[in-house]
């Protein structure tokens, strides 16, 4: 069974993240799931969630889901500094025609 993943939410993710941030998308679902830091603390602790407000407790239940997630449903989303758009670029012009690959290489 394919899962649709809305590539809007996921390039959404990627430009938004932060160092507070950790992007994951779901492959049993498509959704993408943002944690905070303090969301992945408190699901490693499990200490003081009964006091934590109910849309926080929600995103702690998720990022438990993720933290223990040994069938790999979830995959991180890569950050701004692993995604070489240069070498993206450069990887294109190679795989042209000679003629418009030099022109290509060029350009960039």
């Amino acid at each position: 069974m394919s899962v649709v993943a809305s590539l809007d939410e996921i390039v959404e993710a990627m430009e938004l993240q932060s160092d507070d941030d950790s992007p994951y998308l779901s492959l049993k679902t498509g959704e993408v799931v943002v944690l905070s830091a303090e969301d992945i603390r408190h699901a490693e602790n499990e200490e003081g969630i009964e006091t934590l407000p109910d849309w926080q407790k929600d995103s702690v239940k998720i990022a438990k889901e993720v933290i223990e997630d040994e069938e790999k449903n979830y995959i991180p989303l890569p950050s701004e500094f692993v995604i070489h758009e240069y070498s993206i670029m450069e990887a294109f012009c190679y795989n042209q025609e000679v003629n418009i690959r030099n022109q290509l290489l060029n350009s960039i």
